[in-house]
């Protein structure tokens, strides 16, 4: 018996799972809070020293602005992206099965159906009332898991790990 429940697809929901995927890249994160670190020290040793030159400058405001840029890309484009996405607002049905998953996306723009097969999953991830389930590092099909019972919930957490390899969930109880 398949389990089924549907999604609405609202920008709260899209912006936390923005930041979700952004929150996730920590290692691209860890690296460039080091590399503004270092490129400042390096910065402050020089004006100290007197030996500030042009170039240190320039090095210095490019750091700077790859920071900001990596931060505008990261939580506030996505702002106004989310305006615009073609997917705001729709009602995705899913439907779970022994073999796959359905979905049913309908809004006022667009109307498809989709079968993945559990084995395209690259990762399944939980946050407080939302699952994801990601079939590439960024794009995830968004589960509110609030619409679901316990029941539900505790037959689709059952079935994803029989599926899916259980290093790819991240599933906290």
């Amino acid at each position: 018996m398949p389990i089924e429940f549907s999604t609405v697809y609202t920008k709260e929901r899209l912006l936390r799972h923005s930041k979700f995927v952004a929150a996730s890249q920590k290692l691209f994160w860890i690296m460039l809070i080091i590399m503004t670190i270092f490129a400042g020290t390096v910065y402050t040793l020089l004006a100290i020293i007197d030996a500030l030159s042009s170039t240190a400058t320039l090095y210095a405001l490019l750091i700077l602005w790859i920071d900001l840029v990596c931060v505008f890309c990261y939580f506030i484009l996505p702002r106004f992206l989310i305006k615009k996405a073609k997917n705001l607002n729709s009602i995705v049905r899913y439907s779970f099965d022994t073999d796959n998953f359905r979905t049913n996306t309908v809004n006022a723009y667009l109307e498809e159906s989709t079968t993945v097969q559990y084995s395209f999953l690259s990762k399944i991830c939980k946050n407080k009332s939302e699952l994801y389930l990601f079939v590439t590092r960024q794009m995830a099909y968004i589960i509110d898991l609030t619409e679901l019972s316990p029941e539900q919930t505790i037959a689709l957490k059952e079935l994803l790990y029989t599926k899916v390899n259980q290093k790819k969930i991240k599933w906290p109880d």
